[in-house]
């Protein structure tokens, strides 16, 4: 069974400073990061990954962008 709860990013930003946690990122061009504990996953934004993803967007000429987050609301 899976459970899925969504965290703030100071909930992230804290947890990154527990060593229990492993931090990773996919370098595959997805630009994602992620970080997990044994059978827990956490999967997140950093404000590079925002700036490749809007390159992106930009250089394929697509309609715009959205970036959700329990803190703010961002359309671009």
């Amino acid at each position: 069974m899976m459970i899925f709860i969504l965290f703030d990013i100071n909930k992230v930003c804290l947890l990154q400073t527990d060593s229990k946690w492993q931090k990773r990122s996919v370098p595959d061009g997805s630009e994602s990061e992620y970080m997990f504990k044994d059978r827990e996953w956490i999967t997140y934004e950093t404000l590079d990954n925002i700036r490749k993803r809007a390159a992106y967007v930009v250089a394929n000429n697509l309609g715009g962008m959205f970036i959700w987050s329990r803190m703010f609301l961002y359309i671009f």
